[in-house]
């Protein structure tokens, strides 16, 4: 399960830079992640004013190697990007504690940390069960940013994957015009759950 969610979260990473690359004249380029071959830097058109100064940045891949690095037991909960902030949010938890880990994507620095325990309600797997997810069967984060694309039309700001009532849904941020528009998928059927624009 390991090896499929490294190549999932290596899609994500792509399509989340690839989003942020719309507007650039050609001719321009950014350092960016190549996930193709193992996260190494590989030259890519950078379209987004926020992105033009980052240079190299870290890919997902890696930041969620830290994450399951200093929680092995742990099954991830939510996993989040941001393209302004270049932050990596990952939450999980064991069958008794849950984790959050935040990750800067341009220097790899853990910014964030937390463990607290599971309520009794909680612990013993419950909550893990409930809120735990597998990459497997899932649509990619490419599909998921097409489709939020086909209902609003804007530069990715940001996406999330994660658990809600039994689902597992993407929400994908769109940024029009400087007003931000909330795409939210249903990572397994594809179906459009709610779209609000501001």
């Amino acid at each position: 399960m390991k090896k499929w969610s490294m190549v999932f979260v290596a899609t994500l990473t792509a399509t989340a830079l690839v989003g942020c690359n719309q507007d650039e004249p050609q001719g321009e380029t950014n350092q960016s992640p190549d996930t193709t071959n193992g996260g190494e830097q590989g030259d890519s058109t950078n379209n987004s004013n926020e992105m033009d100064d980052l240079g190299v940045y870290i890919d997902l891949n890696v930041a969620l190697q830290e994450f399951e690095d200093a929680y092995p037991d742990a099954s991830l909960t939510s996993v989040e990007f941001d393209t302004r902030a270049m932050l990596y949010e990952f939450e999980g938890m064991d069958d008794d504690t849950e984790y959050e880990m935040d990750i800067d994507a341009t220097t790899q620095e853990i910014t964030h940390q937390r463990e607290e325990a599971l309520d009794a309600d909680d612990a013993a797997g419950i909550e893990r069960e409930e809120e735990g997810f597998s990459f497997e069967g899932l649509i990619t984060l490419d599909e998921a940013v097409d489709l939020a694309r086909e209902e609003v039309a804007g530069e990715l700001r940001s996406w999330a994957l994660d658990r809600d009532n039994s689902r597992t849904i993407y929400d994908v941020t769109m940024d029009v015009e400087g007003n931000e528009h909330e795409v939210k998928i249903d990572a397994e059927t594809s179906e459009i759950i709610e779209v609000d624009k501001d």
